[in-house]
């Protein structure tokens, strides 16, 4: 517990400090966006056993509803970013409903359907969005006069983003509805002998990882000024599932160390000129040969290697899932 608190702890000062001390915070801002997202597929996915190659389109939803009612009606975008979130809730629970019916490889194909057709929609719908060349002109994040225009403040927004959807999924996943979606992932059969609800439980999550997703999407809108259907198809779909798998599927803060190594690749390939889509599946290769339980799971094994080298002790574990064991998640 004391190597949970000091780890959070110099996390969340290195998080306050960055703006001071690195030059690119556009890209770890965006990263942390990215990592808001990834943590809802997280929890859908991960803990949950529910494919979803569709969340990008829930991005999408959130970015074009509060930027359409911030360009074409003029309303405060502080209020647009949260009707837009609950309006992409309500999608997710009318769309969720019957994809969740679905199991495995066909849900997984139902979400990958459900991504093509909102950037299809997106794309064919010149009027409110513009159509492929986007949406121009989304104010900044504020309310009348009061606009929000420095990039370290949107960085501190995304960061008290994440540190929320953290925390309550932190609690969530200790909780009665959370061990219900971890044995729902191992059994569902015995789920639904011991009184599980599944089929409640896996909308309740894909909502929730939809919210996630439309608040990602909305700040960066605002943030950005401009939207284009390509920031929000299928390949940006993979890219959060990458992004999850890099960080370490079994440990939420993976989604923010996967975000983090995946924007920090994605500049580097682009200065040195090589292929995103090349990169993108060398990764996946190298994910799925070398690295199986992500980063963050390499780098507890070290640590904990080490501590057992000078302590003398082993270190206390707890079982994740996936069968990993750490103790600083």
């Amino acid at each position: 517990m004391r190597e949970k608190t000091v780890f959070y702890t110099l996390l969340l000062l290195l998080a306050v400090i960055l703006p001071f001390i690195y030059h690119d915070l556009d890209l770890v801002l965006r990263a942390v966006l990215m990592a808001c997202a990834v943590l809802g597929l997280q929890l859908l996915m991960s803990y949950g056993g529910q494919i979803s190659l569709g969340n990008a389109a829930f991005m999408g939803l959130g970015a074009y509803i509060s930027g359409v009612l911030s360009v074409k009606f003029g309303l405060p975008s502080l209020l647009t970013i949260f009707v837009a979130v609950a309006v992409t809730a309500l999608i997710a629970l009318i769309v969720g409903y019957p994809l969740l019916r679905l199991k495995g490889y066909y849900l997984a194909l139902g979400t990958l359907a459900f991504g093509l057709s909102v950037t299809s929609l997106i794309s064919t719908l010149y009027t409110w969005t513009g159509g492929p060349a986007g949406l121009i002109g989304i104010p900044d994040i504020g309310w009348g006069d009061f606009e929000i225009t420095n990039r370290a403040i949107y960085y501190y927004i995304a960061v008290a983003m994440f540190a929320i959807f953290f925390w309550y999924s932190s609690n969530l996943m200790k909780s009665r509805v959370g061990r219900a979606l971890l044995t729902l992932k191992s059994s569902e059969n015995t789920a639904e002998a011991m009184g599980i609800r599944t089929a409640k439980v896996k909308l309740q999550f894909f909502v929730l990882s939809a919210v996630f997703a439309a608040f990602s999407g909305a700040v960066m809108g605002h943030y950005l000024g401009i939207i284009v259907p390509s920031q929000f198809n299928v390949i940006i779909s993979i890219e959060l599932l990458i992004a999850m798998l890099l960080g370490g599927e079994a440990i939420l803060i993976g989604s923010l160390v996967g975000s983090l190594l995946w924007f920090f690749i994605s500049d580097f390939t682009h200065s040195v000129a090589i292929p995103r889509m090349f990169m993108l599946g060398l990764i996946m290769i190298v994910l799925i040969l070398f690295v199986e339980h992500g980063v963050s799971q390499a780098f507890i094994k070290v640590y904990n290697r080490i501590k057992t080298g000078i302590t003398g002790k082993s270190p206390e574990k707890r079982i994740v899932q996936g069968g990993e064991t750490n103790d600083i998640s």
